[in-house]
């Protein structure tokens, strides 16, 4: 991780291979271990999702947030 760097631009040219370089590196698990949630914290994958939800996963992130805020079912 890189102290300090908060937003990074990169051109990419393919992006199947950007995608396989850039989740090797591992940074989205260094960033979420850095995090500090005393009340606890998920790291949820969405495939089709990056920086906002993709309209495919809407669903699926519904139901685990409904999950995590009401996991008795409740609601």
């Amino acid at each position: 991780m890189i102290l300090g760097l908060f937003e990074a631009h990169l051109p990419v040219s393919n992006l199947n291979k950007s995608i396989e370089f850039y989740s090797k590196l591992g940074l989205e698990e260094k960033y979420y271990n850095s995090l500090v949630a005393p009340a606890g914290k998920q790291l949820l994958w969405m495939e089709k999702s990056s920086h906002m939800f993709h309209p495919d996963d809407a669903r699926e992130i519904e139901n685990i947030l409904l999950n995590i805020l009401n996991p008795k079912g409740m609601l």
